[in-house]
């Protein structure tokens, strides 16, 4: 109980506030309103999240979420502690509570594992249940053990992967030999019997499912989409992202186990356990001792570990790669149990002053360690003043006027902070509610997590019809008041046009629309100083300028434009949606310019978008023409020579160029460029420049 409330203690310290980046805000939703969250639909934790929320009477639904974790990765710890009290018993050894102390801050700063129990997420209940069941199979209680593994099931599929492990657990714990066949079938049975009960968590997703809750990804109220659900298929079933890395190379394996250890030995994580573990592991097998313990250890790390990766051989982008950090806790924490093999062999020793003074010194050396760790790893990992996510939702509910439409297309945390705020906290009941599904204002245009409001099966109608029922509907919306949008894409709406407002774009084909400024209402909190450490906030803050940059466009002000444009590509350095998205707006705002005979502006946009994609020859073909419209002669002739020299295959710039050479009286040099032009195209209009 100590370790538990202390354990609490520390995490409670660090924990959100309120909503996160990432899946926290669907969590919450989807918890409140007893809906179905995104596949395998984790009907474990949305039980116990709904019951929190009932049974504490204070803070918000957010709030009481982060509990959860705080929580269950505090139980984790008190598991963790009785299962090496368990060892060092069963072994007729003690450990010092200097060494208990040690041992334990160094799991409890591991800064993975403040995050986790920081935030709305259900990786603290599978650490939880990963430890619960490989204590009760290291015990003897296969009973529990197989229950508890197939309930937790019900949390996260990647239990499955410490199965081995459990499997020997159990194996090594029980005199199987000696048992009869017939006893052998009845337990056999029993553990059948109780791998169902356990199961039958997922009896959840389809009894949800048919009373349509206002959060119900996927639908699976029918015996192939609960199977859909189930197994991940939107997600590739055994991959980690929808598209994974290539497979079947002897390197790609190697690469992704050299990312795994680079990943367990980064200061990010603490290393002194991983580090301990692995000496435990090679002390245990020189001295023929602990083997058990050994070969449980080691079988957990792999499945959880390499297999798992090389199994789902997920891509190596950044975006990934954050992703990743969370399922390296369970590898982890199985080569936790390990950690400690070496001080149970420093007390075997013979000599009892030599015995305690090699452990009094260890113990000091791990818990000085473990100190400076917990100091490293507490400022970064705190999010006690976190509201990112949770300003965000609110900035949504601050632009748009009561009882109008909101699309959003595309941006998780824009879906998942509005689905918290209004239907689990409440807020703007004019926009939806949890007890009206099917009046819900607020649509997300691939009809994933809000209700759809487009009558046909998402993923069994061919994309050409989605788009033109899509249109048609919202287009008969739009005739009868405001419709707004949240998109990157300001031509999403075909022939209407959506005016940028501020985080969100109003459809000006819209009856009683309004275009002022929303910028003045913002919370802009959080949005100062340097990059975020994490690649989702990375992504989000982003966007704020983003957004305005568009604005200050569509107020014709390019110049505050272009700087906002450069302040978004600082803030998300490797944002994945930005890169594209902003070199597109920054060569089309650069052509429009220099349509619009501004060339100085022109040439500025034009360069920006040149350095994010210098593989685009439209951008160099307008940068010349920009040079040459500011009378910047030289220049422009060092632009066509360089251009025409990296894209030979571009016809319109040889076109450019030509006109270029003929204005500047060089017809020799003139009809060589067109010929090039005609070459590549076959435009009849470029022989009357041919001589």
């Amino acid at each position: 109980m100590i370790i538990f409330l202390s354990a609490f203690a520390w995490f409670l310290a660090h924990m959100a506030p309120s909503l996160t980046v990432g899946d926290a805000g669907e969590l919450v939703a989807a918890s409140s309103v007893l809906g179905v969250a995104h596949s395998p639909g984790y009907p474990l934790y949305l039980l116990l999240a709904h019951a929190l929320q009932t049974l504490v009477p204070f803070g918000s639904i957010a709030y009481r979420c982060n509990l959860i974790s705080a929580l269950s990765m505090a139980a984790a710890l008190s598991v963790l502690a009785g299962f090496w009290r368990q060892i060092s018993a069963l072994e007729g050894r003690r450990i010092t509570p200097w060494l208990w102390a040690g041992l334990l801050v160094t799991v409890a700063c591991n800064a993975s594992v403040i995050e986790a129990a920081a935030q709305t997420e259900v990786f603290s209940l599978m650490i939880l249940g990963a430890l619960l069941c490989v204590y009760c199979f290291w015990t003897g209680r296969s009973l529990c053990g197989v229950f508890g593994f197939a309930l937790f099931l019900g949390n996260h599929h990647v239990l499955l992967f410490i199965a081995p492990a459990c499997a020997l657990a159990a194996a090594t714990a029980h005199p199987w030999a000696g048992l009869q066949k017939r006893r052998l079938a009845a337990i056999g049975a029993v553990l059948v019997v109780m791998i169902g009960i356990g199961l039958s968590v997922y009896a959840y997703l389809p009894v949800r499912a048919a009373s349509g809750p206002v959060i119900n990804w996927g639908n699976p109220d029918t015996a192939a989409r609960f199977w859909r659900v189930f197994t991940r298929k939107d997600y590739g079933t055994f991959s980690l992202t929808t598209q994974g890395a290539e497979s079947g190379r002897i390197k790609l394996f190697w690469l992704q186990n050299r990312r795994l250890l680079g990943s367990l030995l980064d200061k990010r994580v603490s290393r002194i356990m991983i580090l301990l573990a692995v000496a435990g592991w090679v002390m245990a097998l020189a001295f023929k001792r602990h083997r058990r313990l050994t070969a449980v250890s080691m079988l957990g790390f792999f499945f959880a570990g390499p297999f798992f990766l090389c199994l789902g051989n997920p891509p190596f982008d950044v975006q990934t790669q954050t992703a990743l950090e969370r399922f390296y806790l369970l590898p982890w924490c199985m080569a936790a149990l390990a950690a400690p093999i070496p001080f149970l062999l420093v007390f075997s020793m013979q000599g009892r002053q030599f015995k305690v003074a090699i452990a009094g010194v260890l113990s000091m050396i791990l818990l000085v360690a473990a100190v400076d760790v917990a100091g490293n790893n507490s400022g970064r990992t705190a999010l006690r003043e976190n509201l990112l996510a949770y300003d965000f939702g609110r900035n949504f509910l601050r632009s748009v006027p009561p009882s109008v439409w909101l699309f959003i297309h595309g941006g998780d945390d824009a879906m998942y902070a509005l689905a918290s705020l209004i239907f689990a906290e409440g807020m703007r009941p004019d926009l939806g509610s949890a007890a009206a599904p099917e009046q819900s204002k607020v649509r997300d245009r691939s009809a994933l997590v809000f209700p759809s409001i487009y009558d046909f099966e998402f993923r069994e109608t061919p994309k050409p019809v989605r788009e033109r029922v899509i249109l048609d509907k919202e287009r008969a919306l739009a005739g009868s008041g405001p419709v707004y949008y949240h998109t990157l894409d300001l031509g999403i709406v075909g022939e209407a046009e959506l005016a940028p407002l501020g985080i969100v774009q109003a459809r000006l084909d819209s009856k009683d629309i309004k275009t002022g400024s929303l910028w003045p209402f913002y919370n802009l909190r959080g949005l100062a100083g340097p990059p975020r450490a994490h690649y989702r906030e990375r992504s989000l803050v982003p966007y704020y300028h983003y957004a305005r940059a568009q604005r200050r466009l569509w107020e014709r002000d390019p110049k505050g434009a272009l700087l906002d444009f450069r302040m978004a590509d600082k803030k998300g350095p490797d944002a994945a949606w930005l890169k594209p998205n902003l070199g597109w707006d920054l060569s089309m705002a650069g052509a429009r310019l220099l349509y619009e005979d501004e060339p100085m502006e022109a040439l500025a946009y034009l360069e920006a978008a040149a350095m994010l994609d210098p593989g685009e020859p439209v951008n160099a073909a307008n940068i010349c023409v920009a040079l040459e419209k500011l009378g910047r002669h030289a220049q422009t002739e060092s632009c066509y020579q360089a251009a025409t020299k990296k894209f030979m295959e571009y016809g319109p710039l040889f076109q450019n160029q030509g006109a270029y050479l003929y204005k500047r009286g060089r017809r020799q040099q003139a009809s060589d460029a067109f010929k090039r032009y005609y070459q590549l195209t076959h435009d009849p209009g470029a022989l009357r420049w041919i001589r």
